[in-house]
Parts: structure tokens; sequence; C-alpha cells
């Protein structure tokens, strides 16, 4: 997306780091220390490749587990069908495998890339193997009431 990015990350086992700051303990999640490191070292190289200063990104990373979305045994494949169809929602193209940003290429076999594990999202979300089914289920229409929840 032009102005934001989605990653729907898989974690293998849940835990916490207990960090004392001034005498108080605060919980950090890895993951999103290891995310806000990511886009830390990002946007160094970006501006020291084009002579600028500043964050290129908003100073909160909005991080959600699936797992804590009690209640709604569809959220997480919402969300997954939602990452995809993010770019026709914005207007950006008029068909999933038209973005070429999207890991919809590599799950539905238009591309090989090696960065998602279909396997995996198959086995989490219950996605079909068959890439026609699967594609059908891309293009269903989430409604709106599930994608205000998904923010």
């Amino acid at each position: 997306m032009p102005n934001h990015f989605h990653f729907l990350v898989h974690v293998k086992k849940e835990y916490e780091i207990i960090h004392s700051e001034n005498d108080r303990t605060k919980k950090l999640n890895p993951l999103n220390t290891s995310i806000g490191s990511a886009l830390s070292s990002y946007t160094q190289n970006f501006n020291k490749k084009t002579g600028r200063t500043g964050s290129l990104f908003r100073k909160r990373t909005k991080a959600k587990s699936l797992s804590l979305q009690k209640g709604d045994d569809n959220y997480g494949i919402n969300c997954y069908l939602y990452i995809h169809q993010n770019p026709i929602r914005a207007g950006l193209v008029k068909k999933l495998e038209d973005w070429e940003f999207s890991s919809f290429r590599d799950y539905a076999g238009f591309r090989q890339g090696n960065f998602c594990n279909r396997i995996l999202a198959e086995k989490l979300f219950n996605l079909p193997a068959d890439t026609s089914e699967f594609y059908e289920l891309s293009y269903r229409t989430i409604p709106e009431s599930v994608v205000k929840a998904i923010y």
C-alpha cells in the first residue's frame, strides 16, 4: 500500500520479556520489538540513501494477536483476506493479482516466491489447497462490521 503495510506473522511460541526501566517492570512483546528495530533500520538506511532526516513511520505500530480474539473463529481468515483485498478496497487495482506487492500472488500460485508459507497458512486458516477454490475464497466479501473489528 502506498501509505502503510500489513504483515500477518505466525509466532511458534508465545513468550514475553520482562524489562526493568526506572524501577518499573514492563512487559515487551519480542515480535513488536523486532518489527520496531526493522523499521528503524530501514528508516536509517532510506534516509542515508536519500539525504533526508526524520521518521518514515508513525511512532506506534499497531499489532494484534489473532489468538486473543475470543469468540470469533473467523477472525484470522478475515484478517488474511482483508490484507489481500486491501488494494482493491483502496481503489488501487481491480483484481487481487494485479497488486504486485501482495503475497496473494504467491499463495494463488501466480508467483513462486519463498517469503510465504502456503502450507502453514492452509493449516492455520483452513485454506483450500485447490487454487480455483482459493481464488474464489480470496474474493469473498468481508462484512463491514468485521472490517471495523480488524482495526
